[in-house]
């Protein structure tokens, strides 16, 4: 069964196969029987011998079999996880091409899985990203269709040449790579705006840093209906806040929105404010749940809820309506919550789609009602019942709608049942817009008798019949008692009307009072720059002049503050370089300064490097470690440093930090060769780390001359004294074969005449001397014989004849020929063998002598009536184990060391040194490890002694 197709973008997206792509790496993925080509880029559908993209996608692979069982040899197919290395064999003319590729098992979009097949060309990383964009478009070339790679800032960096004949705008680009942001799976398909109408398109995000996008379109126009805007019933004298073009049935617009983190709009683009109108785009400052009410939308609280959990969200549509008509308009929204370094929630950056194409007549004409400055009563008249409505006959000032913040009097909205406004409600609506409607001609015609029409306000009688009129109220002054004490500076105005400045403001620019800061010229005179330049973020630096005309920086922050029944704005500014200011200043220079010093004063090297591996500065050590001044190195790269023969493993240690990959994690240095500015070599040992906020790479050098010389001191020392001992070895081995010669005739001629074959001897004595000789010979040639054999295993010249030994039988034998002696001093020997023991491989000659030491000195240090017991095991771990077990007296740590020493004997029994030759138990330790088998001993006074020869289960024969 085959699996489903899928478009090339969409595989080209997935986590895997993207960060390959934008290398123009080659890429083919298979189907799990590998016996279709389900995607493939250029180059792989180069290697696999198609023409191009198109030509492979869906068609057989043609792998052979040889290629096919290699990839399913792969342990756990299909299941292989990813990266699996191996060398495959494709077809390439009359011959075939052995390519080193990795085999990762990839799960496509519908849930069903492939096997993607990638190769690195070895001149990948010298590629440029041109370059690589270049790659990454190969095979893409057909007609009717257009490709490019597009960067973070929309420009080109590649195409087909297709691409200019459908005239795509920068604009548009733009809007693309913005939209994609916000998409979870980093993929957005839909029609395209082009001089040759609305084209299929598809745009991919690849890569995030540097962001690098992927554009495909084909030129095949979408035809569709036209659709009419139905026409207002109604006629209004409102202004017509949106333009007409604007709302022309085949125009969208693409914007962004955020908020912060109590969920107020603090910014929209001015291409919505034009497209709705300014008096449906006053939302700056206002709670997402406030518009929502005042304007019907997100009745269910779908939307307000995600942005209380803080969640990514896209997909979202709700009804906007147009500020002047009786029209609304459906906006797509999606949203990303954002966050300081330090985790902070800060808002939600958002991306909206306006769609003026599909405007509808809104059933509460909500457009209808809207003039600037509504927004704020509109929200605020909801809070309260339909008989609580206040109509103020006063004209709403509006000098400044940029406002940055909400009106500290606007409360969060409780959420609306549903999208409708009860009949009540819009009543009161369109009753305040027209209202305020006619203040705002009033005002244009006749501004001086605005007066008189307050009277006659006030005049009406309150027993209305209608409850939408009430008398207005006259506030009284605010009362500034709080904020005359304030510390900080603060000034209210409306527009170029001033209000209000407290002591501290006053103090700041040297004004008498408010009066003398009108008289001077008010916000023109405070302000060298034009004030209408401030920017709506909170915290923006901008320059403040005093009376005598000094200007100064301070930090502006504006609020819209109710202010005698009307809005104002609220500025607080802070003198920026004040003295809390300069002593953290002073402080961190300090601090730089302390460091600075630090790392001049240490012996170590310091250098900084850029992300690409250039020199930003060095350290007085590291100028004199070099050679070089920092001013004659910066930009340079930092191989240059090095010698040749370590420039390769410099480039290689940066480029494993760059990837993030397990070297980056195990970070241990390197040792390389530096290379001073006189041309001499010093060897040195580096270590480079990242730098904070991934700005570049720190390494530190350290001149280890001296570690050189040391090491080369001992290696010398040490191949000395293995030349000594060897030497020793051998004159040891020489004697004691010039020594053998003599003693076998001393040892033969003195056994003969005990045999008193050529004539009686006649005297006892002589005979007696004859013994002494004898026993004597015979000692010292055991002596002679030991020596020769620790000689030749210290020097390594001992032959070992390796083979498979019967260790229960060896065993057995030497029990035998210890049987007589253990007799004689009356000590027990008792066997207990492993049945069926596999054989061991080792040399049959020294398994014997060791058995033999082990009895040997197990029975004489044994006292009369103790046993001794032989036996083996089979151990879980595959080990073969020989034990020796006596009751003997035993021996001390002490007398273990003592004993292990080559010519050392222990007089535990009080016996004759005469009795052995002190080579016994270094003897046998050394012939166990020239049989790759562990030797141990164990002992304590007055509980006997356990040796056990442990042969490992590589030394085992399988049964």
């Amino acid at each position: 069964m085959g699996a489903r197709p899928y478009s090339f973008v969409d595989i080209a997206v997935l986590d895997g196969v993207r960060e390959r792509f934008v290398r123009g790496d080659t890429l083919v993925l298979l189907s799990q029987s590998l016996d279709q080509v389900l995607w493939a880029n250029g180059a792989g559908a180069v290697l696999l011998g198609f023409t191009d993209v198109e030509d492979a996608q869906g068609r057989p692979s043609g792998l052979n079999s040889i290629t096919r069982r290699q990839i399913e040899s792969l342990s756990g197919f299909p299941e292989i996880g990813v990266n699996r290395s191996l060398a495959l064999r494709f077809p390439s003319g009359t011959s075939s091409e052995l390519v080193t590729m990795s085999a990762s098992r990839l799960q496509l979009p519908a849930g069903d899985y492939g096997i993607l097949l990638a190769s690195t060309l070895p001149a990948a990383k010298d590629r440029s990203r041109a370059e690589c964009a270049e790659l990454s478009l190969m095979g893409l070339v057909r007609n009717g269709q257009a490709a490019a790679i597009i960067g973070g800032n929309a420009e080109i960096i590649a195409a087909t040449p297709t691409l200019a004949d459908l005239g795509i705008s920068a604009t548009e680009l733009e809007d693309l790579a913005r939209e994609v942001r916000f998409q979870p799976d980093r993929l957005i398909k839909r029609p395209l705006a082009t001089p040759k109408g609305r084209l299929p398109c598809a745009f991919a995000l690849l890569d995030d840093e540097p962001a690098t996008h992927l554009l495909i379109a084909v030129e095949e126009p979408i035809e569709e209906p036209a659709q009419q805007v139905p026409a207002q019933t109604e006629t209004t004298q409102a202004p017509q806040l949106a333009d007409a073009d604007e709302l022309n049935p085949v125009s969208s617009v693409r914007f962004v929105w955020r908020t912060d983190a109590e969920g107020r709009f603090s910014a929209i683009s001015e291409e919505f404010v034009r497209a709705v109108g300014a008096p449906a785009a006053d939302v700056i400052g206002r709670q997402f749940s406030t518009v929502a009410t005042v304007f019907g939308m997100d009745p269910d609280r779908e939307i307000a809820g995600l942005l209380e959990r803080r969640d990514t969200w896209s997909g979202r549509t709700v009804y906007w309506p147009i500020a002047g008509t009786a029209l609304h308009a459906p906006v797509d929204l999606a949203a990303l919550p954002i966050y300081d370094r330090d985790r902070n929630f800060e808002g939600f950056r958002g991306f909206g789609i306006l769609r003026l194409d599909e405007a509808e007549n809104d059933p509460e004409r909500i457009g209808l009602s809207l003039v600037p400055g509504t927004m704020g009563i509109l929200a605020q008249t909801h809070e309260t019942t339909p008989q609580n409505i206040t109509i103020s006959t006063e004209p709403i000032s509006h000098t400044d709608e940029r406002g940055l913040l909400p009106p500290e009097s606007v409360v969060e909205q409780r959420t609306s049942a549903g999208r409708s406004l009860s009949e009540i409600e819009r009543l009161a609506f369109r009753e305040i817009g027209e209202r305020l409607k006619r203040d705002q001609r009033q005002d244009r015609e006749a501004p001086a008798i605005a007066e008189p029409v307050m009277s006659e306000a006030k005049a009406e009688p309150q027993s209305s019949s209608s409850p939408l009129e009430k008398a207005p109220s006259i506030e009284p002054r605010p009362d500034t008692s709080i904020l005359d004490k304030l510390p900080v500076p603060i000034l209210i105005h409306s527009g170029d009307m001033l209000h209000y400045a407290n002591p501290e403001f006053l103090a700041l620019t040297d004004f008498e009072d408010i009066g003398e800061l009108i008289q001077e010229g008010g916000l023109d005179a405070l302000f060298p720059e034009p004030y209408e330049e401030l920017s709506q973020d909170t915290g923006h630096k901008v320059r403040m002049r005093s009376r005598a005309g000094n200007e100064f920086p301070v930090e502006a922050i504006m609020r819209f503050v109710p202010w005698a029944g009307k809005r104002a704005l609220m500025l607080v500014v802070r003198k920026v370089g004040d003295a809390t200011d300069t002593a953290a200043i002073e402080e961190m220079r300090s601090l730089l300064d302390e460091m600075r010093t630090i790392v001049d004063t240490a012996t170590d090297g310091v250098v900084l490097i850029d992300r690409d591996g250039h020199i930003r500065s060095i350290s007085h050590p590291a100028e004199a470690l070099f050679g070089f001044n920092s001013e004659d190195v910066r930009g340079k790269p930092l191989v240059s440093l090095f010698a040749i023969e370590s420039q390769r493993a410099v480039a290689d240690y940066l480029a494993s930090l760059y990837q993030n990959g397990v070297a980056s994690v195990l970070n241990d240095g390197r040792e390389v060769i530096g290379r001073e500015a006189e041309g001499r070599l010093i060897p040195m040992f580096m270590t480079i780390g990242r730098l904070p906020g991934d700005t570049g790479y720190c390494a530190v050098v350290r001149d280890i001359t001296q570690w050189k010389r040391a090491e080369e001191e001992l290696t010398k020392a040490k191949s000395e004294a293995e030349h000594a001992s060897s030497q020793k070895s051998d004159f040891l081995a020489r004697v004691s074969h010039e020594i053998r010669t003599p003693l076998n005739a001393i040892i033969g001629f003195s056994e003969l005449m005990l045999d008193e074959r050529f004539g009686k001897i006649p005297n006892d004595r002589y005979r007696d001397y004859l013994r002494d000789i004898n026993r004597s010979g015979t000692h010292v040639l055991d002596l002679v014989n030991d020596l020769l054999d620790i000689s030749k295993i210290e020097a390594g010249q001992q032959e070992m004849a390796y083979e498979a030994v019967a260790l229960n039988d060896v065993l057995s034998e030497a029990v035998a020929l210890m049987q007589p002696q253990a007799n004689r001093e009356r000590v027990i020997i008792r066997s207990s063998f492993y049945p069926r023991l596999p054989d061991i491989v080792a040399d049959l000659r020294s398994i014997k002598q060791i058995a033999l030491n082990i009895l040997s000195n197990a029975v004489r240090y044994t006292q009369a009536g103790g046993q001794v017991v032989v036996s083996t095991s089979y151990e879980r771990s595959g080990d073969v184990v020989m034990r020796v077990r006596d009751t003997g007296v035993g021996m001390s740590q002490a007398d273990i060391e003592q004993a292990m020493k080559p010519f050392r004997q222990i007089n535990t029994l009080q016996r004759s040194r005469g009795d052995g030759t002190g080579l016994g138990l270094p003897l046998t330790k050394a012939m166990a490890e020239a049989n790759r088998a562990h030797f141990s001993i164990q002992s304590a006074p007055g509980e006997g002694t356990l040796v056990e020869i442990t042969f490992a289960s590589t030394r085992v024969l399988a049964q």
